[in-house]
């Protein structure tokens, strides 16, 4: 509604009583209107803002909408007065040596170090011992199967030897192989192409990410029947440890 001049406010005055009852009333009925929507509007605002200030301590929503912005966890512990590390008597978790090692590498004294005797004769008067543990050389390590085939003398039929089971192609992987590249796909989630990199730079040959995920597929349906015990389980359980912290993906948070 335009906002009527003085001169406007004039000629409804110069037409009399019943002209200046009819606009106040009509302002009066404008007035009404724009009050009950501004009171809708501000009702709206309130409940956005209590929508934006939402989380999981003022309402029923789960930790894992509250995003990125949730406040880092309080710890309940309260300080014991020791000091940090480990305390007076606590055996620790050091790398201890064994008693037969699978590789010794003997470093002789060839030379004294103060005159330059030789030593080559001498017998050591006592052996120093350190231990480093390592993971052994990795490489492809390739087993041939072979099947004999052999003709009856009697009735000349021709027999053949059994392949094991999981053997069925000329050249595949195998067990070990294809069990490792199915656990870093399930369990530390490592996408199928590092997976092939990681093999490639360590072992120099990488299986196809076809391989990789047909592997991962009969895999699974051999362990399709566990699920349903576990699913009971985990149905009956008091309390099923889940973790609910969410993150973004793609700007939305999953």
């Amino acid at each position: 509604m335009k906002r009527l001049t003085p001169t406007q406010i004039r000629h409804v005055y110069d037409q009399g009583p019943d002209a200046v009852v009819d606009l106040v009333t009509h302002l009066f009925d404008v007035i009404d209107r724009l009050e009950s929507e501004v009171h809708a509007l501000k009702s709206r605002v309130t409940e956005l803002e209590r929508q934006i200030h939402r989380n999981s301590h003022n309402s029923s929503q789960p930790p894992s909408a509250d995003g990125l912005k949730k406040p880092p966890p309080k710890s309940q512990r309260r300080p014991s007065g020791r000091p940090r590390g480990g305390q007076p008597g606590h055996l620790g978790e050091t790398l201890k040596m064994v008693d037969a090692p699978d590789v010794v590498e003997r470093h002789p004294v060839a030379l004294c170090e103060d005159c330059g005797g030789s030593l080559d004769a001498v017998a050591p008067e006592r052996i120093i011992r350190r231990q480093v543990f390592d993971i052994p050389p990795l490489s492809l390590t390739v087993t041939e199967h072979q099947a004999e085939i052999n003709a009856c003398p009697m009735c000349h039929h021709q027999t053949m030897g059994i392949f094991p089971a999981d053997v069925v192609a000329p050249a595949q992987y195998g067990a070990r192989i294809v069990g490792l590249a199915t656990y870093l796909q399930v369990f530390p989630m490592i996408p199928i192409d590092r997976i092939r990199q990681l093999f490639f730079e360590l072992l120099g040959q990488a299986p196809s990410g076809r391989t990789l995920v047909d592997a991962a597929t009969r895999i699974g349906n051999r362990v399709q029947p566990l699920r349903i015990p576990i699913r009971e389980a985990l149905r009956q359980a008091p309390v099923i440890p889940v973790d609910e912290t969410g993150f973004r993906v793609e700007g939305r948070l999953w």
